[in-house]
This record gives C-alpha cells, sequence and structure tokens, in this order.
C-alpha cells in the first residue's frame, strides 16, 4: 500500500491510483491533483 493510499484510508477518501505522472484522490467527478496543480486528466 502506498503513503498516499494510506492517507486516504485513514481519511475515509475514495482512493484510485492513477498510473500518470502525477497521483491524485479521485471522488466524485472532482479530480484532486496532490501537488496543488489543476485537475488531471
Amino acid at each position: 500500500m502506498g503513503e498516499f493510499e494510506k492517507i486516504a484510508n485513514m481519511l475515509k477518501i475514495p482512493f484510485k491510483p492513477k498510473f500518470s505522472n502525477t497521483s491524485y484522490f479521485e471522488r466524485d467527478s472532482l479530480k484532486v491533483n496532490l501537488y496543488g496543480g489543476d485537475r488531471g486528466e
């Protein structure tokens, strides 16, 4: 389990790992980039 997955699990946030340039939490249709960038695609 990755570090972000542990954090997401503790915060009870649905976490879907994305194997792209950056990882982000995906909640409903909103995608929050963990690095403070724009909405990831």
